[in-house]
């Protein structure tokens, strides 16, 4: 009766049943093409695309996304990178080559294990690249990008300057709680961050009180205070 009474809560509900009902069919899927199934099968793979995320570390190592073009259609691919390879010129927007071994996302094995294929599937991504190698062209990205590529320079700017000043740890801890990042936490530290019931200061929080000291910083350099 309550939803015959409210038309528009009995459609959402009917809306969001049916996304439901088409994610666990698979409808909802990333796109796989099979062409580059059968290259991934063969062995390493050279894929040109463009980089269509930013680049992030974590606890395993740097990653972006990269987005190629398929016959049956785009495809996106997360992106681990070499260790050791520099990531300035990695912006979004830029065209990348990239070589290594592609893979479909992993299932869980056992209830509770970490679904690879679930979180690349919420970031529209359906492959995994692991790169031995990835080149990235000399042409800038075009405008429409350059408000994703200063955001990242800036990121990664705040990034390098923490550890640059502190310990590893201590490091990547600041920037949970600084940029909401905390991807490149260990794994030890951030379950002691979740055992403390802190885990919402280097999400939501963190990005607040980056927000805040984004603006802070900025008021103080423009009535003349000094970087320090």
């Amino acid at each position: 009766m309550v939803l015959a009474r409210r038309p528009l809560l009995a459609l959402l509900l009917l809306a969001a049943g049916g996304a439901e009902a088409a994610r666990r069919a698979g409808a909802l899927r990333p796109p796989r093409d099979l062409a580059w199934a059968l290259k991934a099968a063969a062995g390493p793979v050279t894929v040109e695309g463009r980089l269509d995320g930013p680049v992030r570390e974590t606890a395993r190592g740097w990653k972006t996304t990269l987005s190629f073009d398929a016959p049956t259609g785009p495809q996106r691919a997360l992106v681990w990178l070499p260790r050791g390879r520099p990531v300035a010129d990695l912006e979004p927007g830029r065209r990348a080559t990239a070589t290594g071994l592609l893979r479909p996302p992993r299932r869980p094995r056992d209830p509770g294990d970490f679904d690879e294929e679930a979180a690349l599937e919420a970031r529209g991504a359906g492959w995994v690249l692991h790169a031995r190698a990835v080149t990235a062209s000399p042409e800038p990205p075009p405008w429409a990008w350059r408000p994703l590529v200063w955001a990242q320079a800036a990121r990664l700017s705040a990034e390098a300057s923490f550890r640059r000043r502190l310990a590893p740890e201590r490091a990547a801890l600041l920037a949970g709680l600084a940029l909401g990042d905390a991807g490149a936490l260990p794994r030890g530290l951030r379950d002691a961050v979740r055992d403390a019931g802190a885990t919402h200061l280097l999400v939501a929080s963190g990005s607040n009180a980056g927000f805040a000291a984004a603006a802070g910083g900025g008021a103080a350099l423009a009535l003349g205070a000094g970087p320090a």
